[in-house]
């Protein structure tokens, strides 16, 4: 028991676990799970503190802290993400942000053979955790990431001790032995943005692209879903399914809908039978998150482990099931620019779409609206406008489903792929897609 005395030793306050930091250093927080008393302290440090190198994937909305989007903490804090979420967007815009593509099968590479730029040992590291248990281990809860990675990273370690933080299973501990310091937590969490799926999101456009989808998805696939509300809403095709696994980036709440009808049991996996793996529950409902507090069923790993993509192709029939905010005629998809304006992140999209298609009876479905803005402009286009990214490349993309049908891809030319995709875009579009199709194919 002597990680009580231990533990006693390392408490100290979140001024005191701030003020260690000096200008220059690089200060690195969680994806999504933000510890808010702690990122409170840091942020009234400003004006004190210059040159201060801040990254923070997902940020949860925290007292006091605006330099996400609000002008007049340039000289203090010069922050990064990964995942440019509504809180980040803004500030991206303004260039007071900066965005850093991030692959994570490369991970470990990245951070161990040691001839690139380390980005990988933060000087501080901090992350909420649960009180320790009986034998001084905490918990790092339902949203791990890449935190396990970190934390054992850092120059310095502190964590922020949260008695409502759920206990979970899989790349989840650490030991008070391995912590720096302890901050107890004082600032309270807002309630959280719940993303339910709600009945008029499920309209006629996406209750038929459900359909196509649920015909795509055999019995006992193991599946993947992205956040977009069309690939999470498509769950609610998949009732009819039996023993379908999860080896996943994310477990989202219509997936746990889906486990607690008992269509989700994970017995036919070949690759951790039984369990449904994910790095994180995008959920901060507490009732979602009380599922998987305790329950062995769910294990979330680092996301170098679920995200990589020889892991996700070492899965027997992986179906992944995500979304786009465009596709072009000759099958490129583009999920994170619209041009050169930054909206989302690849994630795990192009892990998933690779590692699905290079699985033994694996398939990838790229679900999307055939069109954006009340139906004024369509998301398949001819090309994809200049300064637009390309998350999947043409030559990996499978099948692809509009609220007009389905197609797929593989082993077309560019103008059967044309001729494929023309058909379940947008009636209104159609006919000058044809136009410009004839002119490049």
């Amino acid at each position: 028991m002597a990680w009580k005395e231990d533990y006693k030793e390392k408490v100290i306050t979140a001024e005191e676990a701030v003020n260690m930091i000096k200008p220059g250093d690089y200060v690195r927080f969680p994806m999504a799970a933000t510890p808010l008393t702690l990122i409170s302290a840091l942020a009234r440090r400003r004006g004190e503190l210059k040159d201060v190198y801040v990254a923070q994937p997902a940020p949860q909305l925290a007292p006091g802290v605006g330099w996400w989007d609000e002008p007049g903490w340039e000289d203090s804090f010069h922050p990064s993400t990964e995942w440019p979420d509504d809180l980040c967007r803004p500030g991206i815009e303004m260039k007071a942000v900066e965005f850093r593509p991030v692959e994570y099968t490369l991970a470990r590479k990245l951070r161990e053979e040691g001839s690139r730029p380390d980005t990988w040992t933060p000087d501080f590291f901090m992350c909420p955790v649960s009180p320790p248990n009986e034998h001084g281990y905490c918990n790092l809860g339902q949203w791990v990431w890449h935190s396990d990675t970190y934390a054992r990273a850092a120059k310095t370690l502190i964590v922020e001790v949260d008695e409502s933080w759920p206990w979970c299973y899989g790349d989840t501990l650490i030991h008070v032995s391995e912590i720096d310091y302890l901050v107890e937590k004082v600032v309270e969490a807002p309630p959280p943005l719940l993303r339910r799926i709600t009945e008029e999101m499920l309209d006629e456009t996406v209750k038929a692209i459900g359909h196509y989808v649920a015909e795509l998805v055999p019995d006992g696939s193991t599946i993947q879903m992205g956040v977009g509300v069309v690939s999470m809403a498509v769950a609610h095709y998949l009732f009819d399914k039996h023993d379908l696994g999860v080896h996943s980036e994310l477990v989202t709440e219509p997936m746990m809908d889906l486990w607690q009808a008992g269509v989700i049991t994970c017995k036919r996996k070949n690759v951790n039978a039984g369990k449904a793996v994910a790095t994180c529950l995008s959920s901060m409902d507490p009732n979602f998150v009380a599922m998987v507090d305790n329950n062995p069923f769910f294990e979330f790993r680092s996301v170098e482990y679920t995200n990589d993509i020889r892991v996700i192709s070492s899965h027997d029939n992986m179906v992944a099931i995500n979304s786009t905010l465009a596709i072009d005629l000759s099958g490129q998809v583009a999920s994170e620019t619209m041009g050169p304006r930054l909206y989302s992140a690849s994630g795990g999209q192009t892990s998933f779409m690779m590692g699905s298609m290079l699985s033994r009876g694996g398939r990838t479905i790229i679900a999307l609206p055939s069109t954006a803005r009340k139906g004024t402009i369509s998301r398949i286009v001819p090309l994809l406008e200049a300064g637009t990214v390309v998350t999947v490349p043409r030559s990996w993309v499978d099948f692809i489903v509009t609220e007009h049908g389905m197609v797929n891809l593989q082993g077309k030319t560019l103008r059967q792929r044309a001729e494929e995709l023309i058909p379940i875009a947008h009636p209104d579009f159609r006919a000058e897609l044809r136009k410009e199709a004839q002119k490049l194919f």
